[in-house]
């Protein structure tokens, strides 16, 4: 079902690879493909780490440690987001 203002984007494009989609907002849709045309996730991941992160591994090794903590971490906690500010109330 096709929530409004939401599209079914594939994660790999549908001419190249059978898999998967995702439900995304419409807008997001449309600019994911303006940057990135119909790369798959690894060839998006590819051009980032080259052409954005000076082909520094790094930030995705860290980006990866942090997701698999939170997640691991916060996966039991119904109410807790991984994300979620804490705020300093003093």
């Amino acid at each position: 079902m096709k929530r409004i203002g939401t599209e079914r984007h594939h994660i790999y494009p549908k001419q190249r690879i059978k898999y998967p989609t995702a439900l995304i907002k419409a807008t997001d849709h449309v600019l994911y493909h303006k940057i990135f045309g119909i790369k798959t996730p690894e060839e998006v991941m590819d051009w980032l780490v080259e052409n954005v992160w000076g082909g520094k591994l790094e930030i995705i090794k860290s980006y990866l440690k942090r997701r698999i903590y939170e997640k691991d971490c916060f996966s039991n906690l119904p109410n807790l987001q991984p994300d979620t500010k804490i705020r300093n109330l003093g």
